[in-house]
């Protein structure tokens, strides 16, 4: 296995202007999860859950068709997780113990290609119909002050055209590293590939668009931990290796970090969540709705996000050019919101039908 990624990575994201030494806050909010369940048992589908809900499971960027992951399914493919209650540090104390309703999320990262539909649409959903607007996208538990701000409004770029130059997903800028953006369309895999270098600002504005919000940190742990089973990992059991997910720059199993270490969502189904979700532990970190301070500011959460406490916004899951430790379910991390990194991008939750 390949050492010094997490400081490799650390090094590039001060070039965004994330607010602490190294560009990122990183912390392990919890230790290693119970024993996970028996490995033979049937993982939950997530269809519906005990009182019928569901989830309609496509993002206006999949209309005509994208399709992802070994199952060939529709890169937006949104599947519920059973709400309930959960320790978000497991075997800590204090436990932080958390509720969370039940919600959709999605299966995959937004890609590349679901990301081209947004800028595709950007000029006339942004510059002619005056979108985000102010309250859009607020969490049905969380309520108010959880949707949009018009005090945001000056943070996203003017028009398409300016989200595609060297300062936000432009590739060639010297000061780049891997950008997994193209300006033309390119293979599937290509489109396939996770958005990177995108703000907390501008995936905000791209689940709005595509239908959703972003999760809150409660929800995401939920999901990444398997709800009650306090899984150590999203998958079951405490192995750990590229079977599972895509981190350590091992993606093209060649020494070195290259464009190459970056592959297309869905490729380690092996490591999908208790509700198949899929590259909750490595390939992107992902934005979070919530503010990010350490320890948590709510000792106890009832569908709760931090809207108040930091400057910084969190963002969870490892990611494709660190190491093995934020694979780790509970393993906690937050930036800048203006920052836009190589190892950083989205993934919409939406409300159950």
């Amino acid at each position: 296995m390949k050492a010094g990624r997490l400081g490799l990575a650390a090094a590039w994201t001060m070039t965004v202007g994330c607010l602490s030494t190294g560009g990122l806050i990183d912390t392990l909010g919890g230790a290693a999860g119970a024993a996970a369940a028996d490995e033979g048992e049937e993982e939950a589908a997530g269809s519906t859950d005990s009182d019928g809900l569901g989830c309609n499971g496509q993002g206006r960027s999949c209309t005509g068709g994208l399709v992802c992951g070994a199952q060939n399914t529709t890169c937006c493919e949104s599947l519920l997780v059973e709400g309930g209650s959960y320790n978000r540090s497991p075997g800590e104390s204090p436990a932080y113990p958390a509720t969370v309703a039940s919600f959709c999320l999605d299966k995959y990262e937004v890609t590349v290609g679901r990301f081209r539909r947004f800028l595709s649409d950007y000029d006339t959903w942004h510059g002619d119909q005056n979108n985000p607007r102010a309250g859009a996208g607020e969490h049905p538990s969380v309520g108010v002050g959880s949707g949009w701000d018009a005090a945001w409004d000056g943070l996203l770029p003017t028009n398409a055209e300016a989200f595609e130059d060297s300062d936000h997903l432009g590739h060639s800028s010297t000061n780049r590293y891997v950008s997994t953006w193209r300006d033309d369309e390119g293979t599937a895999d290509a489109e396939n590939l996770p958005i990177n270098y995108v703000s907390w600002y501008e995936a905000f504005a791209f689940c709005l668009w595509d239908g959703g919000r972003l999760p809150t940190e409660a929800e995401w742990q939920y999901a990444a931990q398997g709800g009650n089973e306090d899984r150590e990992y999203p998958w079951r059991g405490s192995d750990v290796g590229p079977t599972f997910a895509v981190y350590d720059c091992m993606g093209d199993e060649e020494a070195g970090c290259a464009d190459a270490d970056v592959l297309p969502v869905g490729s380690r189904p092996a490591g999908d969540g208790r509700w198949k979700q899929s590259d909750l532990a490595g390939s992107m970190r992902e934005w979070i709705l919530d503010r990010y301070t350490v320890p948590y500011p709510h000792s106890e959460c009832n569908n709760c996000a931090n809207l108040t406490d930091g400057l910084l916004r969190a963002h969870r899951s490892g990611a494709w050019d660190y190491g093995s430790d934020p694979l780790a379910a509970a393993y906690r991390n937050g930036g800048a919101p203006t920052g836009r990194v190589t190892s950083l991008g989205v993934r919409c939750a939406r409300g159950p039908r």
